[in-house]
């Protein structure tokens, strides 16, 4: 299994124009400092990659037309000023950063010294004095440091842990963590995307092993998720692809476990469930649902020990449309084999997905929930025992390719058992005592708890 956090296909996909160069630096540097998770790494990657337009440049750009600088930095142009200004990268910088972040005035030519350089764009000179100290080299020498690709990256890297960034990371607050770095939310949607896109290829890498040195998705025992099927039946292509990427969608093991006991479990031979990035570019188009688990291509083959024949796609189709009253979007593909989504406008909210819950109490504004199978297997066995029901509070919707590994939750009180509503530290107790370090649980408030599976 490889060492490296990033490799160049992963760097390249998302970063296609970006500087190669930095790979190398980034796997060593990350790693030494705690940057080593999926979420943290995606998180660094997309803030670093919007910094530095998408790996292109390491240094402010500062070479403003007159409208540029009075777009940007109006607060210190009008437009007589920025005429005589434009294209002038040491006077806008001079004027712009002047009498702040340490910087003397204008004439000083601080803010030109001190400009944004790295990754994050260190900027000011108490900045670069404080990156001075902790390199244990003077302001001047620091300057020169930052104009190394080491010292780029370094500086970034020792912004990010001073400043505790991991816990926005960790959280996959991406609004929040833009504001720790921005000071507003520039950029936020393209920090967005950039996020969404490096932690799903990342992830589709834990199978390969060619990236994240931890465990795979195939070690240990088979993980049964119903009662007819196991979480790799829903893998990429193991014969074509085989890198055992295995996100899958608890709605979609739901549904194919209504339609096998509709049958008699009858085996199900599925064909194309989950689809890394990569091979999906082979084989699908471009948002294709099989990405994030939410799509199934599949037979219902002869039964030759029970001498039952095959059942054919539109016996299938007209079964699927009975047992969840035509709600379900599916077609035949031949004769035999049928494909079945779970997009949005065809969903039955109907569906009791946990407990107490249906699908209609995991929609925010008409928008279906598209949690990872994790979470509702943890929440399953953990309500079962406690026998208590469950109070969504908030959940990450579905954004294009993004499951949500989180989700804030009450346990309520069980009236009929005289059992009261279970307090925050009671539940991080018991999920701790089975689970250890692999959940991140926080508590919100006397009766709140949020939970994330990103370490799962």
């Amino acid at each position: 299994m490889g060492n490296n956090l990033i490799s160049e296909k992963v760097f390249s996909t998302v970063f296609p124009k970006g500087k190669k160069v930095v790979i190398p630096l980034l796997n060593k540097l990350l790693k030494e400092n705690n940057i080593d998770t999926v979420s943290r790494v995606s998180s660094f990657l997309s803030q670093c990659g919007h910094e530095s337009a998408n790996f292109t440049t390491f240094e402010e750009n500062l070479n403003y037309s007159a409208t540029g600088l009075l777009k940007t930095f109006g607060k210190y142009f009008s437009y007589s000023t920025a005429v005589l200004y434009e294209r002038q990268p040491y006077k806008i910088a001079s004027r712009v950063y002047a009498n702040r972040m340490g910087n003397g005035p204008e004439e000083s030519g601080d803010g030109w010294k001190y400009r944004g350089r790295g990754l994050i764009q260190l900027t000011g000179k108490n900045n670069y004095q404080a990156f001075a100290n902790y390199k244990g080299i003077s302001l001047d020498d620091c300057v020169g440091y930052l104009e190394t690709l080491q010292g780029k990256i370094e500086s970034s890297i020792w912004y990010w842990n001073t400043r505790n960034l991991n816990k926005f990371s960790d959280m996959e607050d991406i609004k929040g963590l833009t504001k720790a770095i921005n000071g507003g939310y520039y950029g936020l949607s393209h920090r967005e995307k950039l996020f969404v896109e490096l932690k799903r290829i990342l992830t589709n890498f834990l199978g390969k092993g060619e990236d994240f040195n931890i465990h795979s998705v195939h070690s240990g025992p088979r993980i049964k998720v119903s009662k007819s099927f196991y979480r790799d039946d829903f893998e990429c292509d193991v014969e074509k692809c085989g890198c055992g990427y295995d996100f899958v969608d608890f709605k979609i093991v739901n549904i194919m476990q209504i339609i096998s006991d509709s049958v008699n479990n009858r085996k199900i031979k599925i064909y194309s469930g989950t689809r890394c990035e990569f091979y999906n570019k082979v084989v699908g188009i471009p948002n294709s649902l099989h990405r994030i688990g939410q799509a199934i291509d599949f037979e219902i083959p002869e039964d030759k020990e029970n001498k039952l024949p095959a059942i054919k796609s539109n016996d299938i189709i007209n079964l699927i449309n009975k047992l969840f009253n035509k709600k379900i979007y599916c077609y035949d593909i031949d004769e035999f084999k049928v494909h079945l989504d779970i997009r949005s406008n065809k969903n039955p909210e109907s569906i009791k997905v946990l407990r107490n819950i249906t699908r209609a109490d995991l929609m925010i504004d008409n928008k279906i929930d598209s949690l990872d199978i994790a979470i509702y297997l943890i929440l399953k066995s953990f309500l079962k025992v406690i026998n208590r029901d469950l109070k969504i509070i908030s959940v990450n919707m579905y954004k294009k390719g993004k499951l949500s590994k989180n989700i804030t939750f009450q346990i309520l009180e069980n009236k009929i058992k005289n059992l009261p509503k279970m307090k925050s530290i009671e539940i991080k107790r018991i999920l701790k005592q089975v689970f250890g370090n692999l959940l991140i649980l926080q508590e919100i408030d006397e009766y709140t708890i949020f939970m994330d599976v990103s370490n799962l």
